[in-house]
């Protein structure tokens, strides 16, 4: 049974024809005004009347939030499926027909800009896979664009046209531990690596995939801008979980923290209950201040947690404005329930930065996620999160950034560079070609010979 709690800024004809769904000028739309939607969500997300919790009563709110959301999430051993994604972001074009005209590279750097350039956005399509394994820290994702929806669109969303002939469709790969990552980089062709001499691509050697293992970056920890998704991220608002978080906020409130945070916090933390018993909503409200550090707007940057009791008071909502007002980034999810845990059935993510020139517009990503399929606390084996899980073919090199070493995967196995002979492999694939084409001739002489015999001897018995 699908529990569904509808994000009040949105319109429910919205959410019923998804934005993955192709050839509606009307969805494109709907994606392309998604932010200025966001300035309407402003303070009472709720749209009820809000009683405000008592300041004694603070704690304690944030402790249940905490102790419903972290319920949940520990129901969840392992996790696979996948999800249908549109993401959104600025692009600059120019057009077809103005591409001959263009000057030398030197040229065009020191020219004024170009007036021709189009501001669009790009839109990619494709489905997300993934496999958790909670209790050992480590997942596997796979992020596949279908180029044939890729499209770049207007910012009032009246046209639509094709990239460029040489547009390729991202796809990347990655399994991810707790203190390393594997990654396939983008599909390009990479070059001899400059720190490993012993790489095949400098005894011409034909150019594959490239995989690297490496130290796990903060960004696939905290980031949620990156095609490297971590599903547990659907459960964390910040660096942490937010059932991890939640309780930091109630010792402080509780003087854990000594007295000027316990001030701090008293002061901007707020908790306001609305709706009905059975149908209740809690709206947490934070407002941070800088410590140790100046920030890049003055002022007190506002968080604003929306919880519901139909979706088991796990989030629905979440926006991050600026002192300004302006909304830094947003969320929002729709969850279905599953063998009694809620996981998201739709999440949405929009992260804004600043327009300027180098940036036409504020937004740096619109994501829009749809559950495809999904399997809870299934057996997962171990392969699918090791170097396994990126699916290297052969001729794909693999450099394992922490201990500095490259391979090979010569169609079985991976091998150390140094032993990957591309010449002698490509001679042997000739010589076999070669033996089966001699071997083809003889056969065919053969049977010419024995065909020949057979006719001169029945020529000589009719003599």
């Amino acid at each position: 049974m699908g529990v569904e709690v509808e994000p009040r800024h949105r319109k429910p004809r919205v959410r019923e024809r998804p934005p993955y769904r192709r050839g509606g000028s009307s969805v494109v739309v709907a994606s392309i005004l998604w932010g200025a939607l966001l300035v309407g969500f402003t303070k009472a997300a709720s749209g009820g009347a809000e009683e405000r919790v008592p300041d004694e009563k603070r704690a304690e709110v944030l402790r249940f939030l905490a102790a419903r959301n972290e319920a949940n999430y520990r129901k969840i051993e392992t996790w696979k499926g996948s999800y249908r994604f549109v993401d959104r972001f600025p692009h600059r074009a120019i057009p077809a027909e103005l591409l001959s005209r263009q000057k030398t590279a030197d040229a065009k750097r020191s020219a004024p800009p170009n007036p021709h350039v189009q501001k669009l956005f790009l839109i990619r399509e494709g489905v997300i896979e993934f496999a958790v394994d909670t209790a050992a820290d480590r997942y596997w994702v796979s992020y596949r664009e279908d180029g044939s929806k890729a499209r770049l669109v207007t910012p009032d969303g009246k046209e639509t046209r094709k990239p460029s002939p040489g547009y390729a469709p991202l796809a990347r790969m990655a399994v991810v531990t707790a203190d390393s990552a594997i990654e396939t980089l983008p599909d390009v062709k990479f070059g001899p690596l400059p720190d490993f001499p012993e790489d095949p691509l400098r005894l011409g050697g034909k150019s594959g995939r490239l995989a690297e293992r490496k130290v796990l970056p903060d960004y696939l920890r905290i980031s949620d801008s990156t095609e490297i998704i971590d599903p547990r991220r659907f459960y964390a608002v910040g660096p942490r979980l937010l059932w991890q978080e939640l309780p930091g906020y109630a010792d402080q409130l509780d003087g854990k923290f000594g007295a000027e945070a316990t001030a701090i916090a008293r002061r901007d933390f707020s908790v306001a209950r609305t709706g009905a018993p059975g149908n209740e909503e809690y709206l947490v409200r934070f407002k941070y201040t800088a410590r140790g550090f100046t920030p890049r707007i003055p002022g007190q940057p506002t968080a604003v947690f929306r919880f519901c009791e139909s979706a088991g008071f796990l989030p629905v909502e979440h926006t991050w404005y600026e002192p300004t007002g302006e909304v830094r980034s947003y969320r929002s999810w729709i969850y279905q329930e599953v063998d009694g845990i809620r996981i998201p059935k739709e999440f949405h993510f929009t992260m804004n930065g600043e327009a300027g020139d180098s940036r036409w517009t504020p937004l740096i990503l619109d994501r829009h996620l749809v559950l495809a399929e999904t399997r809870l606390n299934e057996r997962i084996p171990a392969e699918q999160f090791s170097i396994e899980g990126v699916e290297l073919a052969k001729g794909d090199r693999f450099v394992d950034r922490i201990e500095q070493k490259l391979y090979v995967h010569e169609g079985r196995e991976l091998i150390p560079a140094a032993e990957y002979d591309p010449a002698t492999a490509g001679g042997l694939r000739k010589r076999t070609g070669m033996y089966v084409l001699g071997a083809s001739v003889l056969v065919m002489a053969f049977v010419g010979a024995m065909i020949a015999r057979r006719a001169f001897r029945r020529r000589r018995v009719a003599a």
